[in-house]
């Protein structure tokens, strides 16, 4: 027997429910005793599956020579079992196999006792037969599977023959099993829902939500056998598209699917309905469904707005757009509306998608009623809703003031809403009465909560308009209907007029008019004439409508209708009739003077119109002072009329003057009424009063004085009436009109009576339309009144044929244009209108009226009457006022002004000025048209000298002119841009310190001559400020010497802007010249008319300064000098030029040139330019011929250093030939580009490329400097490395590093529009002068250690005569080395520096000139034809290019020269090169008289 260890592995074991190609397994895992859980009820049959394996150990080993006792063994699995039962609870109830053997593997070994397998695979099928069973939950299928070991032993039986016998094992038995657990049951979950578990089963949160994502979550479920396996959840989004219902979108990805735990969070894409399905799964198979729903929408504006529809009070009236409710309840209860919103809400999103359908049942299995979602906002049963809308609500306020202040809705205001469902009609019962305003705001909510409101505004009002004073005025061409009309609910919406007539009983209409209410700003509401109502609005009370009343035989009528917002309406008709009655006389008053307040459209027949109605509310007496305020205005309005231009002058004229007798005619009702009138208006004053006569026995007199103001108009402040104790005596001078009565007219009343008396003032004639001035117009002799008209009159007393020494005394003062009319033909007549002439109309007459003696400038009447009163002006025609208005028109424009059109003004001047007319028109004229010929430049002019005679013939004329002014008695006092003009009478006491006139500087920055800035100092005035001093001159005291003791001096001043009416002939011959000369100042001038002002005393001169203008010159560095010079007309035949004559500079002030002159006239200043022109056009040649040749030198030079390999190979010959090619182009440059200043980006490439080959240049001074330093005077340890390489970079490269940085910081440094070069400044100074400075101190230094060691070096030599003259030939070659090295090194440059020094300032400039410009020479001579070698080299040269020979001798350097050049010739046989040939001649001549080693290194 085997040991209890050898037991048999049972490594695998399964069984395979199969049914079809439906199959289950059986645990995998050895030694699980789970089970398998299944919900199949038809399994076809079992497979089962087992191996086994037995491996022994410890048995002897046969591969060498065998066991002595043992033949053989063979150990493994001999066996294998299986039985299959079917349990239920604890009894079998069907045995499927019953220990079934196995021994045959699967690949068909059979293994037993005799034949052990050490691996066996075995596989039964058994079939199933429901016949003996049916499955329940619970019932067990098992199966057992075993697997047995054992063999047997082979000996050998020594005993007997060697016979082998065999013996078997008994083995171990190893077993196993599993089982199937059937299981129908699925998992439920509890549905009670007063516990709550349809919460848990599946909670998805809020089932409508505004967020896209949701936690989706479970608890609570169970499964009572098999268990839960897993949950399997599944978001779909539903479609309400098609059908009554909702559906999920089978045919559409879904949103989220797999199998998930509690907690699972999901983002929904987009707004819409999404169906959550779990899936509870058990091991077996079994699941129950659940199904929520979750409503998703963030679109907070998807509830909108109909335009179709409105919130509407049905119950309003519909004419009032629902906006006036008038149907209320007339005893005060309670008003029943209806509030109606269908259709002005809706969310399209919603209805269009069919979000608010049921939910139809789960399409892909069937999910249990309390598994499914029949609860919640958004369950399966459709959302009631309206138009997409879930919820409405309503919410209302009532206030007095037009619903401002009702409440502003929000949603603290929620507990005061009202719900209506979804609803889209209201009624709701309110207590309202007139003026109420009711505010109802609509809430529509969607399912998510968004919401929309919208509110409507009504207003209440059951009372129609009120009408009061409904009034007839008769009008200028027709009838205004005055009213007043108001509603204090609702206010006036509009106001209907409609004029008819009743004929055979019908109504004919004739005119109909509707024009909405006047609206009246709030703060310019007055309860008088507005009213306002609660809604805020404010209207006029007052309206006036007009309407024309044709003549006729029918009686007409006018019905008013005014409506008011609510549409309540109210009527009143009333009969027309065109009169002016008491009842309307103030209005009709106050309506005329408001139609004829627009005086541009006023015809002759609305002033005829306007004379019968002044005539009319005159007639009616009414003495109001409103009345009469009404009537002054009236005529005011229509003395600005020109009757004149209106058709029809006799009717004109007729209604005019009945204007003016309705105006006297209500005068005289207010004095007989014993009032007063004191009225001013712009253009009429009426002042009336019932004086006491005792105040009046002195006489009486009315005044208006001359002050009236920027308007013209007349002003009240400047009437006044004298009488009494406050009669006086009235300054004439101020006087613009006054009347004078005489005490005998004041008699004629009783003494005790008031004296009434009226004066009425008329500020043009419109209203006394003359025929005689009408007449005189066509004539010579115009006619016109020139004053102002005044009358005077008592009531009821006829003021006619006054005494002689008695008479009215009438003062006036003549308008502006005739108080200072000059015309010597001009008379002025005194007249009255006289109403007795035209038939009544009247017309200007002098009977009874006489001129007294004038006073004060002011035309004095005495006339034998009292009335209206004026002067009369006869002028005749002025032709000199004309031409001089017409010649400044025609020089307006100057660029039309040739030299021919400048020759006949000038005429037309003189004759203008001729013509002595000295009016201020004809004066400001001839200064206007000298203004524009003072901005003519005459030097374009071709004939010069007629330009001058011309231009001195206007000066002539301006001086003329203001001789006759001055001669005149008057004065000038006019500044234009370019003239200034003072001439007046002064008193000897203001000229004791004498007197100036002066142009300062007012900061405006124009060369245009300012008024404010020019002006005249007399002994009052102060000094001159000779700071701010443009131009000036002062006249001394002594002046006042050639006038009588106490009369006034005739002075004027003229100033000229610039001297182009001096047409100078030395100037002119000086501008073609470089340096020329020209006035650099203003010109200024001064005269006494009649005294010759010359030979002042020397310490009592004309004092002249000036602040001089910059004068330009084409050559730089230029001086100029100033002389100071006056117009003298005694020369070049009366044209004139400038002299000195007379004048003297004196010391200057505050930077002002003065001049000293014995004598007065025009003065300037005369600046001279000069300079020194030859020598710069030398130097300037001088400087091409020598940058000429030195190109051409230097061009030598580098071509011959550059061909030379024994000198090109040198670093004394590279620097020599980096510096000539700088210096080369510096000068290309400098000939080609310094002067091409016409192209501004060309000039500035030529000033870059000249600043850069400067430094450069320079630089390569310094190397040559340094090389010489380190070759000839420290000579050892003088090598540095890659010394031409470092010696480039800082030549070239540091010189290109300034130049771009100029160019980066500003390159404008180099836009020079005097010569392509650097501009003077901070570029110039540090960029190039200081860099410049700095080498040539380094050169300089350098150049002191040469030059000593040149001139030390032989010290040793004896003074023997041969010797002495060896040394002489060393001497001049050191003086000629230093002169080489002096060019190398620049040391010419420091004449420029010198040149600054002003008394050597010429030399210097020349020799720096020439040396400079023939550097390049110098290098050429120095360092090419002074080198012998070179010389030799180029001699050989030409010996091969010309194949001829020559003789010399061997003692001098030609012969050695010939002797190269005849090797030259053999260099063809013997295979040599031309330059080692030419080398060789280059160290032959190099060891010729050379004066030391070091020098021959370098020079």
């Amino acid at each position: 027997m085997l040991g209890s260890s050898q037991v048999p592995v049972l490594s695998e074991h399964r069984a395979t429910l199969i049914k079809g190609t439906t199959t289950l397994e059986s645990p995998t895992v050895m030694g699980s005793t789970a089970t398998v859980f299944t919900n199949v009820r038809d399994f076809a049959s079992i497979m089962i599956y087992w191996k086994s394996s037995y491996q022994p150990t410890g048995l002897p080993d046969f591969s060498a020579f065998g066991h002595p006792y043992i033949h053989n063994v063979s150990l493994g699995v001999v066996g294998a079992r299986v039985d299959v039962v079917l349990n239920r609870g604890r009894s079998m109830i069907y045995s499927i196999a019953s220990a079934q053997a196995c021994s045959t593997t699967t690949n068909g070994v059979n293994f037993s006792q005799d034949s052990p397998a050490a691996v066996v695979v075995c596989e039964r099928t058994f079939n199933l037969d429901y016949s003996r069973w049916t499955p329940a939950t619970g019932d067990v299928l098992r199966y057992n599977v075993s697997s047995t070991n054992g063999g047997y032993l082979k000996l050998y039986d020594r005993d007997f023959s060697d016979t082998i016998i065999t013996r078997y094992y008994d083995g171990q038995t190893v077993s196993s099993y599993a089982t199937f657990t059937f299981d129908f049951v699925d998992p439920y979950h509890c549905v009670d829902v007063g516990s709550g578990c349809r919460t848990t089963m599946l909670n998805v949160g809020s089932d409508v939500t505004t967020q896209a994502s949701i936690t989706i979550a479970w608890q609570g479920w169970v499964d009572d056998l098999a268990g839960i396996k897993e949950f399997d959840l599944q978001v779909r989004q539903l479609s309400g598209n098609h059908g009554k219902e909702m559906t999920e979108l089978l045919d559409s990805p879904v949103i989220y699917e797999g199998v998930a735990s509690s907690g699972q969070n999901v983002t929904l894409p987009q707004v819409g309905v999404y169906s959550i399905v779990l899936a509870a799964v058990d091991n077996a198979g079994n699941f129950r469904l659940s199904r929520r729903f979750v409503f998703f929408d963030d679109d907070p504006n998807d509830v909108t707005m109909q335009n179709n529809a409105t919130v509407r009070l049905l119950s309003a009236t519909e004419e009032t757009h629902y906006e006036w409710l008038i149907d209320l309840d007339s005893n005060g209860g309670m008003t029943s509306v209806v509030l109606d919103w269908t259709n002005r809400f809706i969310n399209i999103h919603h209805l269009n998608q069919g979000l608010l359908k049921p939910i139809g049942s789960y399409a892909s299995a069937t999910i249990d009623d309390d598994y499914d979602q029949y609860f919640g906002q958004r369950g399966r049963a459709a959302v009631p809703n309206a138009l997409g809308v879930a919820e409405f609500r309503v919410f209302y306020d009532i206030d007095q003031s037009g619903g401002r202040t009702t409440v502003n809705v929000s949603d603290d205001n929620s507990d005061n809403w009202s719900n209506e469902a979804t609803n889209t009609q209201a009624t709701y019962n309110l207590t309202l009465v007139d003026g109420d305003s009711i505010r109802f705001w609509v809430e529509a909510r969607d399912l998510a909560g968004h919401f929309v409101r919208d509110s409507a505004l009504v207003h209440a009002d059951s009372s129609p308009p009120t009408i009061q004073d409904f009034k007839l005025i008769p009008g200028l061409s027709g009838i205004s209907v005055e009213c007043a009309t108001f509603d204090e609910h609702s206010g006036i919406r509009s106001v209907e007029w409609r004029l008819f007539h009743i004929e055979n009983g019908t109504d004919i209409q004739r005119a109909m008019q509707r024009v909405p209410a006047e609206h009246i700003d709030p703060e310019d509401c007055y309860p008088a004439s507005c009213i306002c109502v609660p809604t805020g609005d404010c209207y006029a009370k007052h309206h006036k409508p007009f309407f024309v009343v044709g003549a006729g035989d029918f009686e007409y009528f006018i019905t008013l209708t005014v409506t008011n917002h609510a549409g309540l309406a109210t009527s009143q008709t009333i009969k027309t009739e065109r009169i002016v009655t008491p009842d309307n006389v103030d209005q009709t008053a106050d309506s005329l003077a408001k139609q004829t307040n627009n005086t541009s459209s006023i015809s002759a027949d609305d002033v005829a119109t306007a004379a019968d109605l002044l005539d009319s509310i005159a007639d009616a007496q009414d003495t109001s002072p409103d009345v009469t305020a009404n009537v002054v205005k009236i005529v005011e309005h229509l003395q600005q009329v020109d009757t004149r231009e209106l058709n029809g002058t006799g009717g004109a004229a007729n209604s005019s003057s009945r204007i003016i007798r309705a105006l006297e005619k209500q005068i005289a009702n207010v004095l007989a009424a014993g009032e007063n009138v004191s009225e001013v208006t712009s253009s009429v004053a009426v002042i009336a009063m019932n004086l006491d006569p005792n105040l009046v026995v002195e006489g009486l007199q009315f005044v208006a004085l001359s002050d009236r103001g920027e308007t013209n108009s007349l002003l009240d402040d400047n009437l006044e009436v004298y009488y009494g104790t406050n009669n006086t005596d009235v300054a004439l001078e101020k006087v613009e009109v006054l009347v004078q009565l005489p005490d005998v007219i004041l008699k004629q009343f009783p003494p005790d009576s008031p004296v009434p008396v009226s004066f009425v003032l008329y500020d043009s004639t419109n209203l006394f339309r003359s025929q005689l001035i009408e007449d005189s117009r066509s004539t010579d002799n115009p006619q016109t009144i020139g004053s102002l008209i005044i009358s005077a009159s008592l009531l009821n007393v006829s003021i006619t044929d006054l005494p002689p020494d008695s008479p009215v005394v009438i003062t006036f003062n003549l308008h502006q244009e005739y108080r200072r009319n000059d015309n010597s033909y001009q008379t002025e007549t005194c007249v009255f209108w006289d109403f007795s002439l035209r038939d009544g109309i009247g017309d200007w007459s002098t009977e009874g009226c006489r001129k007294g003696q004038p006073t004060k400038g002011r035309i004095v009447c005495l006339c034998d009457h009292a009335t209206n009163f004026a002067v009369l002006v006869t002028s005749p025609v002025n032709t000199a006022d004309k031409a001089a208005e017409d010649l400044a028109s025609l020089t307006n424009d100057t660029s039309s002004i040739d030299a021919g059109a400048f020759n006949r003004i000038a005429d037309l001047l003189m004759d203008i000025v001729n013509s002595q007319d000295t009016s201020p028109e004809v004066t400001a004229n001839v200064i206007n048209v000298v203004n524009n010929l003072v901005q003519v430049d005459t030097r374009e002019f071709n004939d010069s000298e007629s330009a001058a005679n011309s231009a001195s013939r206007v000066v002539r004329a301006l001086e003329g002119q203001i001789l006759n002014v001055l001669a005149a008695g008057k004065h000038i006092s006019a500044v234009t841009t370019s003239l200034a003009v003072a001439a007046s009478h002064f008193v000897p006491d203001a000229l004791v310190n004498g007197v100036g006139f002066a142009a300062t500087s007012g900061g405006s920055g124009s060369e245009s001559l300012i008024n404010k800035d020019i002006g005249v100092y007399d002994s009052s005035d102060g000094d001159i400020p000779v700071e701010k001093v443009e131009a000036s001159i002062e006249l001394p005291e002594a002046i006042l010497q050639q006038f009588p003791t106490g009369s006034a001096v005739p002075i004027s001043f003229v100033m000229y802007e610039n001297s182009n009416l001096f047409r100078s002939q030395q100037v002119d011959n000086a501008s073609s010249t470089e340096f020329p000369t020209a006035i650099a100042s203003r010109i200024i001038s001064a005269s006494v008319p009649n005294v010759s002002i010359s030979d002042l005393p020397y310490d009592s001169p004309v004092v002249i300064t000036f602040q001089l203008k910059p004068v330009s010159s084409p050559i730089e560095n230029t001086k100029q000098t100033e002389t100071c010079v006056f117009w003298d007309f005694s020369l070049r035949d009366g044209i004139g030029d400038w002299s000195p004559e007379g004048c003297r500079k004196g010391q200057p002030t505050n930077g002002r040139t003065v001049c000293l002159c014995d004598h007065a006239t025009n003065f300037a200043v005369l600046v001279n330019i000069h300079g020194q022109k030859v020598t710069s056009l030398a130097l300037d040649i001088i400087s091409k011929i020598g940058c000429i040749v030195s190109i051409v030198a230097l061009v030598i030079t580098i071509a011959m250093y550059s061909s030379l390999r024994s000198l090109r190979s040198k670093t004394p010959s590279r620097i020599l030939i980096s510096f000539s090619l700088s210096l080369l182009c510096l000068y290309l440059v400098f000939v080609a580009g310094i002067e091409q200043t016409s192209s501004r980006v060309g000039c500035i490439v030529v000033a870059v490329l000249m600043h850069y080959f400067t430094l450069t240049s320079v630089a390569w001074m310094g190397v040559e400097a340094a090389g010489m330093y380190l070759k000839l005077v420290r000579v050892f340890n003088s090598n540095v490395e890659h010394f031409m390489i470092k010696a480039s970079v800082v030549a070239w490269g540091l010189p290109a590093l300034i130049v771009g940085v100029i160019l980066a910081v500003d390159y404008t440094e180099y836009d020079n529009e005097y010569s392509c070069f650097l501009k003077p400044g901070a570029a110039f100074y540090y960029g190039q002068l200081l860099i410049i400075g700095l080498v040539f101190s380094f050169n300089a230094v350098f150049f002191v250690l040469l030059s000593r060691k040149f001139l030390c070096s032989d010290q040793k030599l004896q003074s023997t005569a041969n010797k002495r003259d060896k040394k002489r030939d060393r001497v001049l070659k050191r003086l000629q080395n230093i002169a080489a090295v002096s060019s190398l090194l620049g040391l010419t440059w420091v004449f420029g520096l010198l040149s600054v020094i002003e008394a050597s300032s010429f030399a210097f400039q020349v020799i720096f000139t020439v040396c400079n410009s023939l550097q390049g020479l110098f290098i050429f001579l120095l360092f090419v034809v002074r080198q012998e070698n070179i010389r030799a080299s180029v001699v050989a040269r030409l010996q091969r290019w010309n194949k001829a020979g020559g003789t010399a001798t061997a003692s001098t350097p030609l012969s050695k020269l010939a002797t190269c050049a005849k090797e030259y010739d053999q260099s063809v046989s013997n295979a040599q090169t031309e330059d080692v040939l030419l080398d060789k001649c280059e160290k032959d001549n190099d060891t010729f008289n050379r004066p030391q080693k070091s020098e021959n290194t370098y020079l």
